[in-house]
């Protein structure tokens, strides 16, 4: 479980970076917008390669390590499915937490 954890953080961690890259929260936004409207069965499940495309309409590209990490048997990802809200609610979670340290550091 520990492994799990820190691969899930890992993957997050990559993401958030990748986020904050592209602009911040209206990347996010954008994400999340997307994801939403991928999910045709509004069950707040995805494939895995439509996940792909919602980050690459997004411009967050990933290379072939990044999306095996994402494959490690995370909490949001079983059997070739994405379970993007809790993806979106640890995304949120981390997004926000890199921009108070960011802030707090500027103080």
């Amino acid at each position: 479980m520990e492994n799990e954890e820190e691969g899930e953080k890992d993957f997050i961690s990559i993401l958030i970076y990748r986020l904050l890259s592209k602009g911040g929260a209206f990347t996010l936004l954008d994400l999340i917008k997307n994801l939403q409207i991928i999910d045709f069965e509004g069950n707040k499940r995805i494939n895995s390669d439509e996940f792909l495309t919602g980050l690459q309409r997004c411009g967050i590209k990933l290379d072939s390590n990044e999306i095996q990490s994402l494959f490690l048997g995370h909490d949001f990802f079983t059997n070739g499915v994405v379970k993007y809200q809790i993806l979106i609610n640890l995304l949120l979670d981390q997004f926000w937490d890199e921009k108070k340290n960011s802030i707090s550091e500027e103080i």
